[in-house]
Order: C-alpha cells, then sequence, then structure tokens
C-alpha cells in the first residue's frame, strides 16, 4: 500500500455528467490549507509530491518528519465529521447499487430492512445512515423492480440488436 493513503483518501465529487477524483488530505486540512489537489492520471506521482515536498515525509517509510507526533499524528477522515458526511451523500448511489445487489443475489427478504437488530448493525458501522436508509420495506421494493426493469430493458436492446438468431428453452 502506498504510504499517501496514511495521510489522505480520494473523494468523488459529481460535476457535470461525470465524476471528478480529488485527493482529499488529511493534513491540508488538519492545517487548514486549502484542498488544491485534483486526481489526474499520474495521480500518485503527482499525491507523493505534494506530502515529501510540502510535509517532508519520507518515501520509504510514510512518516513525516517535519512534525513531531504530539502536533500531527495519522489522521483519518474520522477526524472530520463533516467531510465525513460530504464524502457519504456524493456515494449514497453507490450504496444503493450495493444495497441492491445484496438483496438480489443472496435473496434477502424485504421485511429485513424493518429488522430493529439489522439497523442497529448498520447504524452501529456508520451512525449517519439513518439519514439515507429507508425505514420501509416498500422502497426497497421499488429500488430492486427499477433495477429490474432498467435490466429488463438493456436485456430487450441486446437481444434486438442480435446479429444471430437465439432460441431461449426453459427446462421447467
Amino acid at each position: 500500500m502506498s504510504s499517501i493513503w496514511l495521510w489522505g483518501e480520494d473523494l468523488q465529487l459529481k460535476e457535470g455528467n461525470g465524476l471528478t477524483t480529488y485527493y482529499y488530505c488529511y493534513i491540508c486540512e488538519r492545517l487548514k490549507k486549502t484542498q488544491e489537489l485534483s486526481i489526474m492520471s499520474n495521480r500518485r506521482f503527482i499525491m507523493l509530491t505534494h506530502l515529501i515536498e510540502d510535509y517532508n515525509m519520507d518515501k520509504a517509510t510514510g512518516l513525516l518528519k517535519k512534525y513531531s507526533k504530539t502536533v500531527l499524528t495519522q489522521l483519518t477522515i474520522e477526524d472530520y465529521p463533516a467531510k465525513k458526511l460530504l464524502i457519504w451523500s456524493h456515494n449514497f448511489d453507490t450504496f444503493k447499487q450495493l444495497l441492491v445487489q445484496w438483496v438480489i443475489y443472496c435473496h434477502i427478504a424485504f421485511f429485513q430492512f424493518e429488522n430493529i437488530y439489522f439497523c442497529q448493525l448498520l447504524f452501529f458501522i456508520y451512525p449517519g445512515l439513518k439519514k439515507y436508509l429507508p425505514k420501509a420495506s416498500k422502497i426497497i421494493y421499488s429500488w430492486v423492480i427499477k433495477v429490474f426493469k432498467t435490466q429488463k430493458g438493456k436485456l430487450r436492446k441486446e437481444l434486438k440488436n442480435a446479429c444471430s438468431i437465439i432460441s431461449i428453452s426453459f427446462d421447467l
């Protein structure tokens, strides 16, 4: 693992029709500096250079030579609850997609989302999820149906555009 991930993480923000990924530097945040590093094709080099030049990071160990342990320790996004919420809100669509996949592929009953023990588990992992997790199983059902209809439409287009004859048989 590269030492750049000890001192920051990727932050994806929706801009226009696509996502732009930035390197979120925990040190810059702690020192109240502006976050300026846009991730590009050579992003690791840029982030590594930033940490080495601006914070005198040892490339081999990933430790900062410029700051004592009492002034600056290894930071995590947990140190910044407001930023954590910002990152989570931008990743909600991904969470929703993964949740629907889990429900479909693992044959999870919709009413399980109303189960208090399941909710307690999720809220333990991330308390901010209370704001996003549906309380009624009907919402999860509607998410699954929406994905089903989307996939059904894609399959129809694929079959319609097929260059060969397709035979479908069932062994019921």
